[in-house]
């Protein structure tokens, strides 16, 4: 059985900052110098997440909000290609006169 490895701050120190900058396991192994399972071990044991932390996305911006009922492009887009392509919405909706 190999010796047990001993940890410096330093190598905790640089688990931590490129596990932060989505460093694989394979490159913080060959820059600390150990093998990739016992990197992984060390940083489960600094409270380090298992997966690449994932860059934000930025939310789309939202560009109008949702189309009237019979509105013509949702009308046009609900029909096409159907039996009712090219009818005219039936407002007021049925069983809704007054």
């Amino acid at each position: 059985m190999p010796p047990k490895r001993l940890w410096t701050a330093e190598e905790d120190a640089a688990i931590a900052a490129r596990r932060a900058r989505r460093a694989s396991w394979e490159g913080i192994a060959r820059e600390v110098r150990a093998s990739r399972s016992a990197v992984i071990d060390r940083a489960r044991l600094l409270g380090l997440p298992r997966q690449r932390p994932v860059a934000p996305v930025a939310e789309a911006p939202r560009l109008r909000g949702p189309l009237p009922p019979g509105h013509p492009l949702a009308w046009g887009a609900i029909t096409a290609a159907t039996l009712l392509d090219g009818a005219a919405y039936p407002f007021p909706p049925r069983g809704d006169a007054a």
